[in-house]
């Protein structure tokens, strides 16, 4: 970014001073158009800004001036974003999440503008806040060191460039006009009489060339361009094998986090509060961005998490501003400290704008979503090309369309001249309000186009905290220990089901609108094992889903305030199919003692004989497979759950060790590969087939009945049942690895259906 600085210097730095006269920087929309130009040219938004508040201390624009380029620049710096997603073209799921991570950040600054640059053009709040908050700060003076001090030993051995000369041209203390600068390089050559200094103290490449400004800068600008591009690439590459394992899962686990009740609500602000300490470290947002892109691609980070994420990097770019303003002379710091904060200010009312509406959020979800999809469904090279048309569009459109556009400088009203087929339309009215309630009424239009319908919903959870299914023979915490029976559901089991059931409520009654508030047989099938903890599970989850629910019990004073019954169906558990991963199946008993009697395993528990006998001995139970070693584990792991001091002889290694086992051989023994052994693929359909296969089902349903018929299809079940289902999906390594479910798991199916009517699902 710092040679492509230079470069732009070298090409362009005799017309720096014609800036202030030009029509495109006294016309607001237009300098937002030359804003996003410029901007997807230098390919950083740091750079960017840097360049402005640059341009601001050398007296070449305005503040003013300035504002409306420093907007547009927010659209134009998010185009390496858009280069990032080209590395995901082989992988079509991979390049529509990516893309969409990239196209939900110009939708927010597309928004962000229509609203903030009309408001900025009649009232100023930007330039009048900005100003206000540094009139205190107009005689500090600072010297910070930033990454530059790093990248400027490179670029210092590639060219040089007098700066002092620069900002003397563009300030008019030069003499004469522009053709008497005949290079801005420090060169050890006078190009006017070709004469070779004696003695040179510069070493740069270019320090004994004859060649033009515009040729060098030509060559740094293609060569600055191409190494980008091979450093974004790579950042992918390296990001996707960062991803494959426990990082990955760490990630997703960490991105999908809501700080515990009753701060959940300040979740969003500690994500933006991160991303802005991730950029003021780094000193770019396009890094931050750069490198998160590839994890949406990925699937580790939710889309509406990046966009938050991503909106805290553009406001940590502000720190990047003041650390140039801060280098400037001492007395143009208040005019520079300024333009820094400009940035800052429009991305917080930026935010302001976005998150305090829901319904703004999810449409641009909704909208960024799309866009992936549309593009997605393209061959390769047609992808690409849409990258850089939604980057270059609206600029080019402004430019194409410049002589139809006839803009009067001289007052606010002004004629728009619009060529028709017969005639010409001339429409006499404040231009700048015409177009931007224009600008309105497209993305009103383009909402409305662009809205998916959520056709068909099926969650599938793990029952919440239970106590142990039984103590080993020398357990200290024996049935006295528990407030509950062996196995059955606690209190905190409860509450998290109804955590969970307010979460639901959240989301498809409140924000989609997709269930009643009231309970109605016809929209919710409960399915459960017959088992007591699974059963009360799903009393409390659908206890909260219709916790606002009213005029569906009795009319009795001692009825409990909302509360409707609902029914929740069961087979016997044994011949359970459907949920229990473990019914009674001679087919499935046989491939699971293939697993165990496959020679790799036995040397595996061979290897770890000592390790049981260890056990065996201080537990007082005969452990000796698979299965003893889960049942002992169950035990020291939820008692560990409950924080009960585990006996002295279960050290941190101990248990560690117990966890691995247990994790390794249950994800091999229930049809995973390992231990040199394919997957077995019979016995992940006899374990997880058969709800797919009725989910699958039941989306059928709901698209030939276009959703008229049941909404909600729940299942609450077993940490077995949702990981022999992830496993069916092929998505149990990537989402938890060798873990198995933890507590109150959820997972939730969802059929929509797209605005040219074509089905499909999200598995959130």
């Amino acid at each position: 970014m710092g040679l492509l600085e230079l470069a732009f210097i070298l090409l362009g730095g005799r017309r720096f001073d014609e800036l202030e006269e030009s029509q495109w920087l006294n016309n607001p929309i237009r300098a937002a158009v030359l804003g996003m130009v410029l901007a997807a040219l230098v390919q950083s938004g740091s750079a960017m800004i840097s360049i402005m508040v640059g341009m601001v201390a050398a007296r070449i624009i305005s503040v003013r001036k300035a504002i409306p380029i420093m907007m547009g620049s927010e659209i134009g710096s998010n185009f390496p974003n858009a280069i990032v997603t080209m590395a995901h073209f082989g992988n079509r799921a991979y390049f529509r999440r990516a893309f969409a991570g990239n196209a939900i950040n110009d939708f927010t600054n597309f928004l962000t503008i229509i609203v903030l640059l009309p408001l900025e053009m009649f009232f100023s709040p930007i330039e009048e806040l900005s100003e206000f908050l540094v009139s205190p700060l107009a005689n500090v003076t600072a010297n910070f060191r930033t990454l530059n001090d790093i990248t400027d030993v490179i670029s210092r051995h590639v060219i040089q460039i007098d700066m002092d000369k620069l900002e003397a041209l563009v300030t008019n203390q030069l003499n004469g006009s522009s053709s008497d600068v005949p290079t801005f390089a420090l060169r050890c050559v006078n190009l006017t009489t070709q004469e070779v200094q004696d003695f040179c103290p510069y070493e740069h490449l270019f320090a004994y060339s004859f060649w033009s400004d515009l040729k060098i800068g030509t060559i740094i600008m293609i060569f600055a361009v191409l190494f980008m591009f091979v450093t974004l690439c790579g950042i992918v590459r390296i990001t996707q094998s960062l991803l494959a394992g426990r990082i990955a899962v760490f990630l997703r686990k960490t991105m999908d986090k809501r700080l515990p009740f009753p701060f959940g609500w300040a979740t969003n602000i500690v994500v933006l509060i991160v991303g802005a300490l991730v950029v003021i470290v780094v000193q770019s947002s396009n890094v931050l961005n750069t490198a998160l892109t590839p994890m949406v691609g990925k699937g580790v980070i939710p889309l509406s998490r990046f966009n938050i994420l991503c909106d805290g990097a553009a406001i940590g770019n502000t720190f990047t501003g003041i650390v140039v303003a801060l280098s400037s002379k001492p007395e143009r710091h208040q005019q520079t400290i300024q333009m820094a904060l400009c940035q800052g200010l429009f991305n917080i009312f930026g935010v302001i704008i976005m998150y305090p509406i829901p319904i703004v959020r999810r449409t641009l979800d909704k909208l960024a979503m799309k866009l992936g999809n549309k593009t997605a469904k393209v061959r390769n090279g047609e992808g690409g090309l849409t990258v850089f048309k939604d980057k270059f569009t609206v600029p080019l459109v402004c430019v194409i369309l410049h002589p139809w556009l006839l803009f009067s400088d001289s007052s606010n009203y002004s004629c728009l001249v619009i060529p028709a087929k017969d005639s010409t339309i001339v429409v006499e009215a404040d231009l700048e309000a015409t177009m931007w309630f224009g600008c309105l009424l497209v993305f009103g239009c383009l909402t409305s186009a662009f809205a998916d319908r959520l056709l068909h919903l099926q969650t599938l959870y793990r029952h919440g905290d239970r106590a142990p299914l039984g103590p080993y023979k020398n357990d200290p915490y024996q049935a006295s220990s528990w407030p509950v029976a062996w196995g059955e559901l606690t209190d905190d089991g409860m509450n998290q089901h109804y955590v969970q059931g307010m979460k639901l409520q959240e989301r498809y009654v409140t924000q989609l609108g997709y269930l009643p508030k009231t309970y109605k047989a016809k929209d919710i099938k409960v399915r459960s094992t017959d088992v007591d903890r699974t059963l009360m599970s799903a009393v409390s989850h659908l206890a909260a889903l219709y916790s606002a629910s009213a005029g569906t019990h009795p009319n009795n004073p001692n009825w409990p305030t909302n509360w409707s019954p609902v029914p929740v169906h069961t087979v016997e558990h044994d011949t359970d199919s459907l949920l229990n991963a473990d019914f009674n199946c001679l087919r499935m008993d046989e491939l699971e003692g293939e697993q165990v009697a496959h020679k790799d395993f036995i040397n595996y528990m061979a290897a770890n004989f000592a390790f049981l006998e260890m056990i065996s001995k201080n537990s007082g139970e005969s452990i000796t497979s698979f299965k003893g070693l889960r049942d002992f584990f169950d035990a020291i792991k939820i008692e560990k759950i409950h924080n009960l001091t585990l006996p002295s002889w279960i050290t941190a290694n101990v248990y560690n060790q117990a966890e691995t086992m247990v994790d390794t051989c249950e994800d091999y023994i229930f049809g995973a590969a390992g231990f040199n052994k394919k997957e077995n693929t019979e016995l992940l359909k006899l374990k997880g087939g058969s709800l797919l296969k009725e989910m699958i089902s039941n989306m059928d349903t709901a698209v030939s009945n276009n959703g008229t018929g049941t909404k909600l299809h729940m299942y609450s079940a077993h940490d077995t049942t949702v990981a022999a289902f992830l496993r069916v999906l092929g998505a149990k390594q990537s989402v938890l690895g060798l873990k198995s479910p933890d507590f109150a798991a959820n997972l939730a199916v969802e059929l929509w259906i797209d605005n040219n009517g074509a089905p499909y699902v999200k598995v959130i």
